[in-house]
Parts: C-alpha cells; structure tokens; sequence
C-alpha cells in the first residue's frame, strides 16, 4: 500500500531546505535595516526609564546616611534623641522624616507578627534629676544597674530592632527587656535608667545600621502595658539603701521656685475631689489637666514673649502654656512632685508608620518624645496593667500629658496610593540591606540556617552553622591553631576566612571526585567496547530518542562507530522486504535528516512538520514489528 498524497506532500515541506538560508547581514545591511534616528530614539528612551527609576529610588526612599540626630540645641533644631534633655526657651524645632529605626513585633513561641492597637513607646533613657546651671535647665539620668524579674516567660514578645546608628550610640526598645539566644554579646541594659548601650562601645566604630534581638513582657492583647515592675528586689541591705535614695530623688521639688504650678495642681485634685484619693487616680487626674480642650497648646516654635526671670516650667503653666512634649512631661513630673508622688521622664520614641507589608514599624527622628513615669506601690495598680513580676518596690506607671494636637502634627502621612507606594519603597530598600548589603554570618545564620532547623527538625544538628562553627575550631585547636573567643569582632573574621577555605577546598575536591568517576566509566567502557546508552539520544531532538528506542524493541541497536544514516539504512533494508512496507522505507531516512536540521542546523520544527513526524512514527511502529526479524549482522550492517 502507497502512503496517501498529503502523507507524500508533509514529508516534501518537512524535508525542503529552508527558504532563507542563513547569512552574515553586512554593517551597511544592518545599518539599513535599523535607522540611526530609531537607534538614537530608543537609546534616549532607555537612559529616560533607567534617570526614572534612579530618581525614585534614590531621592523617595528613606536611606540610613541620612538619619542625622538632635545637635546642640540652637535656634532651629530637628527632633531626634539626645542623652540628656534641655528646655529650649527659643527657636524652632524641626519634624525631621529620617529613618531611626525599624522594629518588628512578634510571639516568642510562634514567631507570629503582632500589631498594635495603640502607639508604642520605645525607651532611650529615663531622666531622674532637675538641674539648673549655667548650662539651662536641664533634666540627667541617675546612676545604677540593676536586674528583672519576669512573671510567665511564655507571654514574652519578640522585638527585632534595625537602628540606624548614624551619629548616636543609644538604642532603643520596648522595656522591659530580657536578652535572648541571639542577642549581641556586647549589649547591656541598665534597669536604673532605662538605657541600652554596647560594652566598650566607645571604642568600636559606628556602623551604618545596627541590629539585634530582645523580649519584652509589656505586651498584652495586642496593647503594651502601662506599668513596668521595679528592678530593685531589696536582696542586700545596699539595695533598700539605694532604693530610699531613689525615692527621695524623685519626690525633690522646690515649692519656692515652682509656686503657680503646686498651686495649680493643688486646685486641680480639690476640684475633682482627689486631694487625698489614691496615688494613681491622683496621677491620672493631673494627666488629665495638660489634655484639656483649650487649656495648653502644642507648638514647635518657641519665639514668643518669655518671662526670663521663671524657670521655663513654672512659666509654661503660670504664662504661655504653650510648648512641645519636653514642656509637658517636664511639668507633669514636677506637679507629681509636688503631691508627694515620685516622678521621673522618660525620653525615646513614640509611635512609628506601621508597614502592613513588611510587617514592621518605622520609626523616624520626628516621633522623638518624651513622657513621665510615676513610682506606684504594687496595690495601687491593677495587676493586669504591670508587666514584669511586681515586688516590694512598687511599679513604674506611664503617663503621656501631651495633648492630641501633637499626633495630628507628627500624623502628616497621605494615605491610599502614595503611603502604600511609600511602605513598597520601605520594604524594598529593607529587603536589599538585609539580604544583600548586610548579610554576614550572623545574618546568614538568622535568615536562612536557623529558620530551615525550625521547620525540619529532624535535620541533623551537626548540619547547623554553630555545629559546623565548633567542629572547625576543635579541629584547628587539635591543630594547634587556637583562634580567639568568639565574641572578639576580629576572630570571628579569622574564622569564617578559615572556614571559608575548607569550604572552597571541598567544593574542588567534590568536583574532581566527579570528573575523574565520568573519566574512569569512559575508559571502562571504551575497553569493554560498551557505548553509553544515553551519550547520543541526551543531545538529540525528542523525537529521534524515541525513533532510537522504537527500533532498540526490535533489535535493531546503533553499535559503537555507527552513523544514524548507517543505521537509517539497515532499518529501510527491512522494511523493503515486504512489498506492503515499500512506501516507508523512506521514512527511516527522512527521519535522520530531520534529525540533522534540528541537531546541528539549529532549526526549528513548526507545527505541520512535528504532525508530520508523530504521522511517520505511528506508521513505523506496527511495521517494524511485521517485518520479518533479519539476522544480526545484517541489521548492523
């Protein structure tokens, strides 16, 4: 039987030569073919989009080397965070939008990101003495260091904190705080001041961005807590000495220099009927006093008419009432004084731009503030308020005298569009300093190794970064190569160049091992004279791998040295002779030469040529298997 005429006519197109041979255009046909005014108008097009896009990355995206911080007070400053807190009687104070920080919130079990449903409140320091000198009036922090005492370790809260360093050497977070497996060594916290600082970091450069890792008990339901149990647990007699100091610290108030503000707050509590009601009812009420409609005024421009012979607090409540939040924490303080309640400012970061798609806080200098925190004894504050474990020395109550005027100014953030365009930005630039600009070992170790040993927990352990870590070092110690301790910055980069040679070494001698097994499995078999099955068909088109195994079930096998038109040719021996199979015995050929095209002419198959192959394969089959079986040597010939 004669295959049909349209069988006849696929076969002539697939195995026409192609219609444009290939060639070599000429610089005067390429020239022609694509006009300078083209070439130079997509040029300009591109070097446009590629100006665009530099614009927007680099002059709308907030960067860690513009994150300057409060100087010496002047007449025009930008709000940011300062060790010690002066009253500015003048002048201006800046918003100022740069990054500070970068703060992420999550359940120490589950690692579950957490938003809050108020603002939160990141301590720098807590400012205890009110001094008045040559220097202004001023409020510093007191001395001392003393340790926590936590409640239910489950509840704690994880707070991942990237601070822009920038020029300041202070750190921020939400306390109180407990140290984690991961935080730097270097990091201590002071509980007398509130105050996280780095060991000897006065003698370490500052770097561009600084990250670590703390828990805090003061969140609960989504809301951090207002009271912070006391540090001091009176285990020494030094320490009940320490802690009476304290108090009579922070009750010192000199009625001769603050008359109108004692007798303001005095006749605030007798109005509400608070003069001898309970300390926090007490404190909550004078709070209340500096949010009042219309009562005080929150500015940040301080040039108006002064009464220079008030000290600026008794001036703010007598006079002008009209300040920022250094102004009203520092009154509130004061008239908690002078009712007898201890009284201390605290002074860091309120709020933040949370970032639903990063999951994080962004803290810029214009959400510096500063707040007041009250000494109460444990009775006096519900014990759903206090985080931390409350104890003989009473609780640290937070209050914010600054009216709301003050979130409406620092809100100044559009929304729809262009904030969520904003926190895109955000989250990009986040991304690429995390992953790519500062991804040293320690980060490596966070991001990838650590998260990995979560979630398969039956990887083995010496698998683990810090199991490699110690596996090196005791083998360098049997060395006798002794490197330093671990929390020396120099010999960790000893180490990880150590380590990085082993794994260098590894990589090459892994390489070699498998080359010199392909080399091995080559000569072998090139002595046995067997051909790797696969040599051929992994670099042939689809369809000749299959002619190959179609012809491989009926015995007819492509020796060793033999071409596919050799093979070709033996196959058309057996399909001719039967008359039936006179029409394919063409077919084999054909097949090779297409095979041909596609291998070495980088051609490629369309859609009637492919119809035209599985046609041909389909015949083949039930043909091949009809012949009759030819001996051996003939089918190999």
């Amino acid at each position: 039987m004669q295959p049909s005429a349209p069988a006849d006519a696929a076969w002539r197109r697939l195995l026409a030569p192609p219609s444009v041979p290939p060639a070599v255009l000429s610089t005067e046909e390429l020239a022609r073919g694509f006009p300078r005014r083209t070439r130079n108008r997509q040029i300009a097009c591109y070097a446009l989009g590629i100006l665009l896009f530099a614009g927007v990355f680099f002059y709308l995206t907030p960067r860690l080397s513009e994150a300057t911080w409060q100087g010496p007070p002047g007449r025009n400053a930008t709000t940011g965070f300062v060790p010690e807190m002066r009253l500015q009687e003048s002048g201006h104070i800046n918003l100022g939008s740069q990054v500070v920080m970068r703060v992420s919130l999550s359940r120490l079990l589950d690692r579950k990101p957490i938003e809050l449903v108020t603002e939160p409140y990141f301590q720098g320091i807590a400012l205890s003495t009110y001094l008045v000198d040559e220097r202004g009036s001023r409020w510093i922090a007191r001395t001392g260091r003393r340790r926590p005492a936590w409640n239910n370790e489950l509840t704690l809260v994880r707070q991942d904190i990237a601070l822009n360093t920038a020029q300041s050497r202070a750190l921020f977070a939400m306390w109180p705080v407990q140290e984690l497996h991961d935080t730097p060594r270097d990091l201590r916290a002071n509980y007398a001041t509130y105050e996280l600082r780095r060991v000897d970091s006065d003698g370490l450069p500052l770097a561009r961005q600084l990250r670590y890792a703390l828990a805090t008990p003061s969140i609960a339901s989504n809301r951090q807590l207002h009271a912070l149990a006391h540090s001091n647990r009176l285990v020494r007699e030094m320490d009940r000495r320490d802690f009476e100091a304290e108090l009579y610290e922070l009750t010192a108030f000199d009625s001769d220099r603050f008359p109108r503000l004692a007798e303001t707050a005095q006749k605030t509590l007798e109005e509400q009927d608070l003069a001898n009601g309970p300390p926090l009812q007490r404190a909550l009420a004078l709070e209340r006093h500096f949010k009042a409609p219309d009562r005080y005024r929150y500015s940040l421009h301080l040039n108006f008419p002064r009464n220079r012979d008030l000290d600026p607090i008794e001036d703010f409540v007598a006079n002008h009432r009209t300040g920022h939040c250094e102004y009203f924490a520092s009154a509130l303080a004061m008239m908690l004084r002078s009712q007898g309640i201890p009284a201390r400012i605290v002074y860091g970061y309120k709020g933040g731009e949370f970032n639903s798609l990063g999951g994080y806080y962004v803290v810029q200098q214009k959400h510096a503030h500063a707040w007041v925190e009250a000494w109460m004894a444990a009775d006096d504050v519900p014990p759903s308020e206090i985080a931390g474990l409350a104890g003989p020395t009473g609780v640290w109550y937070r209050l914010d005298p600054t009216p709301s005027s003050r979130e409406r100014l620092d809100a100044g953030n559009e929304e729809g569009f262009v904030r969520r365009l904003a926190q895109v930005f955000d989250y990009v630039e986040l991304l690429w300093r995390d992953y790519v600009l500062s991804l040293n070992a320690s980060r490596q170790q966070e991001a990838l190794y650590d998260s990995l040993t979560q979630r398969a927990a039956a990887i083995p352990a010496f698998t683990e970064g810090r199991g490699w870590n110690r596996s090196m070092r005791r083998w360098l110690r049997r060395m006798g190569v002794e490197l330093p301790r671990p929390g020396d910055p120099a010999g960790e980069r000893v180490f990880n160049g150590e380590l990085a040679l082993v794994v260098i070494c590894g990589v090459f001698i892994v390489f070699a091992v498998y080359k010199g097994s392909a080399l091995v499995r080559g000569r072998v078999g090139w002595w046995l004279g067997v051909k790797p099955a696969a040599a051929v068909e992994s670099r042939a088109p689809p369809f000749y791998q299959r002619f190959e195994r179609m012809l491989a079930r009926v015995g007819l096998r492509r020796r060793q040295g033999q071409t596919p038109q050799e093979l070709a040719a033996a196959v058309a021996v057996r399909l001719a002779t039967r008359n039936a199979h006179d029409g394919l015995a063409q077919v084999p050929a054909e097949l090779v030469q297409a095979y041909y095209r596609v291998r070495f002419g980088g051609s490629h198959l369309d859609k009637a040529e492919t119809e035209a192959i599985e046609h041909a394969l389909a015949l083949l089959k039930p043909a091949l298997s009809q012949a009759p079986a030819q001996h051996e040597s003939t089918a190999r010939g």
